[in-house]
């Protein structure tokens, strides 16, 4: 009866709605503007207030930091950068997309602690999972199975495992579409397995000869995109040649092979002719004008990351198909007139160091490029330095039918020039735009995704 009573006079009195503060009536315009100008341990400490704007800043988060490095460790989620170092974000853990774990191999216990913190702390928009240096154990890849069946893509790089790579952990992976072993020295039949979902696949440095390479192509024919070091690619030749099979990408790292480049375009040029591949992006060191040559006239180059400093003076040679390039610093050209001709079809670009020069001579020459992406700029000595995007839209409008550039450059250097100079010139820039590095996905393979330049 007392029941009864309590749940009749909780019908005659309804509970009273909570009132939100003036600020949520704010739309999403205006607090993109609002997290515009905020760093990422600020945007983090504004969603910690209430639910409501941890849901704002978190759907801002997933859309902005892209590509930010996110560990899991036993003390929580930690962001990376060259900038913050680390940034604890336990508060979005519900809309963290991709996550690392750097684990000990000889200290096991410990490496299972961190997939129980990743176990509870991400249960929602997990896709993406990077394993580095983790002594994985079959109890340890249990008690993250529910995350596994919802991984879209998964880096397995200088790992071990102590039972069956596909039986214990590829197995759970039920909608994997993205897959990397770099560095495992484990059982390789794995390969002969069917993975439904499976779009790209990326080996490196796992072995010599790959006796199932022919098999795993023949068998998952969802495969488009294949990326390989060099010395995989050279040990595989007949596998891959027998293979009845045709990729849209082929990526290969021929660092190492500095004495051979001659030999690898050779091979790379036979797998074009038997449509092995449509495109390629090639990671090669510098050696001299003559091998540049030699990697400009292999067939179907769209991407090219040169990975060592370049000399003063090069002849760069032509690449008319060339879509991409990447460099660890931009090479100082003494052909500055032609080096437009020879970049002609270039789109996006990618520095790990350069000046505000060096990105002004790729913004005022080349008509195709959209994207522009620096690491770290050298000139940047301080903390308050900022961008002139006044002559950076200059030298870009001055340049007939050229389209428009997003700049992406540092966290700190982003905000400097949002604070400084945005303001009063946000409806001048009709050729630039700037931002943030996290939020440029910049598809690089092997371990380039995490090395410093």
């Amino acid at each position: 009866m007392a029941s009864l009573y309590k749940y009749i006079s909780s019908l005659r009195s309804p509970k009273k709605e909570i009132e939100l503060s003036p600020i949520f009536k704010l739309d999403v315009i205006c607090f993109a503007e609002i997290f515009d100008r905020l760093s990422l341990d600020e945007l983090h400490k504004f969603g910690q207030t209430c639910k409501k704007s941890q849901q704002i800043a978190g759907d801002y988060f997933q859309c902005t930091y892209k590509s930010t490095e996110i560990r899991c460790a036993t003390d929580g989620l930690n962001a990376y950068s060259y900038i913050f170092c680390s940034v604890q974000l336990n508060g979005f853990n519900r809309y963290i997309q991709k996550l690392s774990i750097y684990g000990n191999r000889n200290e096991n216990e410990n490496d299972i602690n961190v997939f129980d913190c990743m176990r509870s702390n991400c249960v929602d928009s997990l896709r993406h999972i990077q394993f580095v240096d983790v002594a994985m154990t079959k109890k340890s890849v249990n008690s993250i199975r529910k995350l596994l069946k919802k991984v879209n893509i998964l880096e397995i790089d200088t790992c071990t495992m102590d039972g069956k790579l596909y039986q214990h952990l590829l197995k759970c992976c039920k909608q994997l579409k993205r897959l990397s072993v770099r560095r495992f020295g484990g059982n390789i039949k794995w390969l002969t397995k069917h993975y439904p979902a499976l779009e790209h696949l990326e080996l490196y440095q796992i072995g010599f000869k790959i006796d199932h390479l022919k098999v795993f192509f023949e068998r998952n024919q969802s495969v488009h995109s294949f990326a390989v070091d060099a010395n995989c690619l050279w040990q595989n030749e007949q596998s891959i040649m027998d293979a009845n099979f045709e990729l849209d990408d082929l990526i290969v790292d021929i660092n190492g092979w500095e004495f051979h480049i001659e030999s690898i375009c050779k091979l790379l040029n036979r797998f074009f002719e038997k449509r092995f591949y449509r495109r390629l992006y090639l990671y090669a060191p510098y050696i001299d004008e003559e091998s540049t040559a030699e990697i400009a006239s292999v067939h179907g180059l769209e991407k090219l990351f040169l990975t060592s400093h370049i000399a003063y003076g090069i002849a760069l040679p032509i690449f008319a198909n060339l879509k991409q390039m990447s460099f660890r610093s931009c090479p100082e050209f003494i052909e500055i007139e032609s080096f437009a001709e020879k970049l002609a079809s270039l789109e996006r670009v990618h520095f790990g160091q350069a000046t505000f020069s060096d990105v002004l001579l790729f913004i005022g020459r080349l008509v195709t490029l959209n994207t522009i992406k620096v690491d770290h700029f050298k000139n940047a000595h301080d903390f308050n330095h900022t961008l002139d995007l006044k002559t950076m839209n200059e030298q870009r409008k001055a340049l007939c039918d050229a389209s428009k550039i997003i700049v992406y450059v540092e966290e700190t250097i982003y905000l400097n020039t949002k604070w400084i100079t945005m303001p009063e010139m946000t409806n001048e820039l009709s050729q630039i735009e700037i931002q943030r590095n996290d939020s440029c996905e910049w598809s690089h393979h092997f371990e380039y995704n995490r090395r410093t330049f």
